[in-house]
């Protein structure tokens, strides 16, 4: 009886043991994380796991600047809704590399060199009024774009359930209309007295990316 007690109690150790060791089959994960090169952003990410090698998940992006005095302006949301292909089956408590495509909506930050306040002066520098005498924004207030990108990434997950992972990719933009048509109509007429304003050459934002994260299985 005794050596049948100890027997029992060994194996409900082993049973738990291997169950708190153990993932769940198909883990939802949730992270945050800060990316960007030129166009710096935070972000949350939530994963679901649909397979040993598939996933499937969202990502919510807030793009920041840092003004002057360290007056920071954000813009966002930007949502992002990928897929993930991992190279080998997800293992317990092992990393694993990953190949990642990504559909993108949303508002985006304005260059880096840029602000949305600009107004428009001409090559000497003088200030240039419409034929109402008003002020002439260069930038329109609505940055709302779509975009596709693709990333390689590497994730792990410890034996306590949290996560990492890296991500490195390219995105490209439909390209917004930055400027404002008042701000279009006077280049296109004064060909001779351009702004001194030097446009960004990344119209369709830096479409290097890169993505650092940190998190939790949360089911």
């Amino acid at each position: 009886m005794k050596r049948l007690m100890i027997l029992i109690i060994l194996s409900i150790c082993y049973k738990y043991g291997n169950t708190q060791h153990l993932h769940k089959d198909n883990p939802i994960t949730m992270s945050v994380g800060h990316g960007g090169i030129m166009l710096k952003n935070i972000n949350l990410q939530i994963e679901k796991q649909t397979s040993t090698r598939n996933s499937i998940g969202t990502n919510l992006r807030y793009y920041y600047s840092i003004q002057e005095e360290f007056n920071i302006k954000f813009t966002g949301p930007m949502f992002e809704i990928f897929g993930r292909y991992y190279m080998k089956d997800q293992l317990n408590h092992i990393g694993n590399f990953f190949l990642q495509v990504e559909a993108l909506y949303g508002k985006m930050t304005l260059p880096s060199n840029s602000d949305k306040d600009d107004i428009l002066y001409d090559i000497n520098d003088v200030l240039v009024l419409d034929d109402n005498g008003s002020i002439i924004q260069l930038y329109n207030d609505n940055l709302y774009r779509y975009g596709a990108g693709i990333s390689i990434g590497y994730k792990n997950i410890s034996c306590k359930d949290w996560i990492w992972e890296v991500t490195f990719g390219y995105d490209y933009w439909q390209t917004p209309e930055y400027y404002s048509e008042e701000y279009l109509i006077w280049t296109g007429d004064n060909c001779c007295n351009l702004t001194n304003y030097k446009e960004s050459k990344w119209t369709n934002g830096f479409p290097i990316d890169f993505q650092l994260r940190i998190g939790k299985v949360i089911q």
